[in-house]
C-alpha cells in the first residue's frame, strides 16, 4: 500500500484538470461511503485500487486515511476516519466531517463494492495511459532525444504502466491441482516419449532435466571455444525440427548471418570451413546444401544479433517475439554482453550483471516460457586445471542464485584432440544446479567439421547419471 505521501506527489489529475480524463466521481463517492459502512470489506477492495486511483483529490485522502488506520488494526467508520484526517492535516481539505457523512447517507450496499473499484481503477489506468501519451508526444517532438531514445522512453512507460496496474489475483491451490495432477498423468502414461517441459532434441540432456520447463532460468557455462554456441544452436534447430518450437535467439556475439553458416552446416553435414571459404564445387554438395537450407527456412526460429542490447531492449523484444510468434523458449548469447538499462559509472561489472540474470529470470517468468543464457567461466578454471564449480560463473554469484539450471561443457582433461580432425571431442555436460531435481552427467561428442553436438552411441555416462541421480541432493 503507498503512502499517503506517495499519493501527493503522483502526477494525477485533480477536479482542477480538464474534464476529459476519465472518471466517475458518483463510483468514487458510491466506493468511499460503502466503505464506511462496511468496514471488513477494505481488504478486498485495496488488492485493487490504491489512493492514487481516485480523480478526485479529496477521495485519494479519505481513503488513504482508510488505509492508515486499517494498518494499524484499528476500525473504520467516519469518526476515526475524520480523526485520521485531521491528524494528516486534510479534514477541511476533503469538505469536514460534513462530507463523510454525506458519503455514508448515499452508500450503496456492500455486493457491489469489487465492481466500483474495478471501475476506478480502469479510469486510472486510462488517465495514466493519457498522460503518458501526452509525455511521449511531447518527447517526440522535441528533437532533443535521438529515436531510440523516444522509443525506449515510450516503451518504458507503457511497460511500467502494466507492470504497475496488472493486478492478478492469487490462486488457491484448489485452481490449481486438478490440471497439474491431469498433467502429471498424461505425461506418465506416455512413458520415454514425453517431458513436460520444452524438448531439447537431445534424449540424453530431456531425460535428465524432462526438457526446459517454462519460467526457468537455464545457465550454459564454458570458457572460450568449448562450444556454448554450438549447443545452444543445435537445442534450438533440433528442437523447432524436431518438435516444431518456436524459439527466439539473442546473439550479441555473432551476426545472424554467421549463426544461419553454422546451421547450414549442422543440418547439412558438410564440411563448415569449406562452406566458410567457398569450397563447395561438387554438385551433389550443392543438392544437399539447398535441401538444408529448405528444411530451416521452415523452422519458427527468430535471430536478433545486435550487439548493444540491454536489459530493456532484451525485455522488450522478448515480449514481442512472444506476441507475434508465440516463442516456446528463448536462447541468450551471452549474458556478460548485455548492458543494464541504465549503466551507472560507479556501478561494478558484478552489479552490471545482478542486474542482467534478475532481468532474464524475469523474462522467463512474464513470459512463462525458459530461457537460455550462456555465459562464460573465469579462468580460474584453467589455473586449477580441474573441473567448473559454480564459483567459476564470472562476475557474480547472482547468476547461481538466480539460476533453476546452471550446466557446464567442460572437455575431459585426459583426452587430446591433436590429429584427424574428424575425431569427435568428447565433451561433458555437466549439470551442477537443478532447482527441481537432480544434478548429474550427460556425455556429448563435439563434432568440430559441422560444428555440433552429437550424442555419443555407448551409454557410459548415462548410467552414471542415473547413479548419480539416485545420490544427488536438490539444489534450492
Amino acid at each position: 500500500m503507498r503512502s499517503q505521501e506517495a499519493f501527493t506527489n503522483t502526477p494525477i489529475a485533480t477536479e482542477s484538470t480538464a474534464q476529459s480524463m476519465p472518471h466517475d466521481t458518483t463510483v468514487e463517492q458510491s466506493l468511499l461511503g460503502a466503505l464506511l459502512w462496511n468496514a471488513d470489506k477494505f481488504h478486498d477492495v485495496a488488492e485493487i485500487i490504491e489512493s492514487t486511483a481516485f480523480y478526485t483529490a479529496r477521495h485519494g485522502y479519505i481513503f488513504g486515511a482508510m488505509s492508515a488506520i486499517v494498518s494499524r488494526g484499528e476500525a473504520i467508520d467516519p469518526i476515526t476516519v475524520g480523526s485520521q484526517l485531521e491528524n494528516n492535516g486534510n479534514l477541511e481539505v476533503v469538505g469536514g466531517r460534513k462530507y463523510l457523512s454525506e458519503l455514508v447517507e448515499q452508500s450503496p450496499a456492500s455486493a457491489y463494492l469489487e465492481g466500483y473499484a474495478k471501475i476506478i481503477q480502469e479510469k486510472y489506468i486510462r488517465r495514466c495511459l493519457q498522460l503518458a501519451g501526452t509525455e511521449i508526444a511531447k518527447i517526440s517532438t522535441e528533437g532533443q532525444k535521438d529515436v531510440k531514445a523516444v522509443m525506449n522512453e515510450a516503451e518504458k512507460q507503457i511497460f511500467d504502466i502494466t507492470q504497475t496496474h496488472a493486478h492478478i489475483r492469487y490462486k488457491g491451490i484448489s485452481e490449481t491441482i486438478p490440471d497439474l495432477v491431469q498433467e502429471i498423468a498424461t505425461v506418465s502414461e506416455s512413458g520415454n516419449s514425453q517431458h513436460r517441459g520444452v524438448p531439447t532434441g537431445y534424449g540424453k540432456i530431456d531425460n535428465a532435466l524432462s526438457g526446459f520447463h517454462p519460467s526457468d532460468l537455464i545457465i550454459i557455462a564454458a570458457r572460450p571455444s568449448v562450444g556454448k554456441t554450438s549447443l545452444a544452436l543445435d537445442i534450438a534447430r533440433r528442437s523447432s525440427l524436431q518438435h516444431k518450437t518456436a524459439v527466439g535467439i539473442f546473439s550479441l556475439e555473432m551476426s545472424t548471418a554467421q549463426l544461419i553458416e553454422r546451421l547450414l552446416a549442422t543440418e547439412s553435414r558438410l564440411d563448415a570451413w569449406r562452406m566458410r571459404t567457398g569450397k563447395i564445387n561438387a554438385q551433389k554438395d550443392f543438392n544437399v546444401l539447398n535441401e538444408a537450407a529448405d528444411r530451416l527456412c521452415k523452422l519458427p526460429i527468430f535471430i536478433d544479433d545486435r550487439s548493444d542490447m540491454s536489459t530493456f531492449t532484451i525485455r522488450s523484444t522478448a515480449r514481442r517475439m512472444k506476441r507475434e510468434h508465440d516463442i516456446k523458449m528463448l536462447i541468450v548469447d551471452y549474458l556478460q554482453l548485455i548492458t543494464p538499462h541504465e549503466a551507472r559509472r560507479n556501478e561494478s561489472m558484478v552489479q552490471h550483471i545482478t542486474e542482467v540474470s534478475r532481468t532474464l529470470k524475469q523474462v522467463a517468468r512474464e513470459l512463462s516460457i525458459p530461457v537460455v543464457a550462456l555465459s562464460q567461466l573465469s579462468r580460474d578454471v584453467e589455473k586449477r586445471d580441474g573441473k567448473p564449480r559454480l564459483s567459476d560463473l564470472r562476475d557474480s554469484g547472482s547468476i547461481e542464485q538466480d539460476a533453476d539450471v546452471v550446466m557446464f561443457l567442460h572437455r575431459r582433461a585426459d583426452q587430446t584432440y591433436e590429429g584427424d580432425e574428424n575425431s569427435p571431442i568428447p565433451t561433458d555436460l555437466m549439470i551442477e544446479k537443478h532447482r527441481n531435481g537432480p544434478t548429474g552427467k550427460v556425455s556429448l561428442q563435439f563434432d568440430r567439421k559441422h560444428a555440433t553436438f552429437v550424442e555419443p552411441a555407448s551409454d557410459e555416462y548415462e548410467g552414471q547419471m542415473q547413479e548419480e541421480s539416485m545420490e544427488a541432493t536438490h539444489t534450492v
